[in-house]
């Protein structure tokens, strides 16, 4: 990138047409890789951290300054310090666009310098519908960050179906989740419940922003709507006529996450041919899962 030597510029430097034009291309450079890397996509590019401190039962929030790329511009954003909010709901980024003028050679004031920058604000003072650009919704280029937990299973249904495993869940800074382990539950040839109503087994901490809020042709998404993730069952072992067979059994299947972030798993279990031996005989199906969503997070 061409740049300005200013080693003897109080010297005089020459501010002629050529300077100019080097500081408006390098300016356009910026603005073109910013575009190759985030679209038109707003994006916090570096700072802009949420610090959470609590005293005395009051949260006291700090945002720390950085630079947001609004979709056409990249901008400094102040940061600012706050008491007794909620930043994933409260704070919005205010963007100021001015203009100053200076005295050219032929003795008239013209615009000269342009300048748009962003504060960070307090939504509760200040109404969010001016703001463009909600704080926690605002992705992140520093996507490889991530934070990895474990996933409580357990039997929220209250069905008894002995539930077991582990879920492992990966957040990352640009909103995706990858949730993956496996789990297992007693089933019943003649439990239909398993393959119609399913098992509730862990709550996760965030909503799923792949479902929307409004029914395709109208109408509210009922709570117990959800998306369906594809997931692979397994039973170690198979009866036809009274017979044990050893080998193990793979049904592609599916899970399924409401919009509260429950997920809910389904055993289709008249596709295992468990005939009744007995009327309380069970068998152990174990489910593999992968799921990969969109976030919104509140935690």
């Amino acid at each position: 990138m061409d740049r300005i030597i200013f080693n003897h510029v109080l010297r005089g430097f020459p501010a002629d047409e050529k300077f100019m034009q080097i500081v408006d291309q390098n300016a356009t450079s910026i603005t073109n890789v910013c575009i190759a890397l985030f679209g038109k996509t707003p994006t916090i590019v570096c700072g802009l951290n949420v610090t959470r401190m609590n005293k005395q039962g009051v949260t006291d929030v700090t945002v720390d300054d950085g630079f947001l790329w609004t979709g056409d511009d990249l901008i400094p954003v102040e940061g600012n310090v706050f008491s007794g909010i909620d930043p994933d709901i409260d704070l919005y980024i205010s963007t100021t666009s001015t203009t100053e003028q200076c005295t050219f050679f032929d003795g008239n004031l013209y615009d000269a310098y342009y300048s748009n920058k962003g504060t960070v604000v307090n939504a509760q003072l200040n109404p969010p519908t001016k703001y463009p650009f909600r704080l926690s919704t605002i992705v992140r280029a520093n996507i490889c960050k991530s934070v990895v937990s474990d996933i409580d299973i357990t039997d929220f249904s209250n069905t008894e179906k002995h539930i077991q495993g582990s879920l492992r869940q990966t957040v990352y800074s640009d909103g995706q989740v990858n949730i993956c382990g496996t789990f297992s539950v007693f089933a019943s040839p003649i439990d239909s419940e398993l393959s119609t109503k399913g098992i509730k087994v862990a709550q996760l901490p965030f909503k799923n922003t792949d479902m929307g809020d409004i029914i395709p042709g109208g109408g509210v998404v009922p709570q117990h709507y959800g998306v369906v993730y594809p997931a692979l069952i397994r039973a170690n072992g198979n009866f036809s006529e009274n017979i044990y067979d050893e080998k193990k059994i793979s049904v592609s299947h599916f899970v399924k996450m409401t919009k509260d972030g429950s997920l809910y798993a389904y055993i289709p279990v008249e596709l295992f041919k468990i005939p009744l031996l007995h009327d309380n005989h069970t068998i152990r199906i174990f489910y593999f899962v992968s799921v990969d969503f969109t976030y919104n997070s509140r935690k």
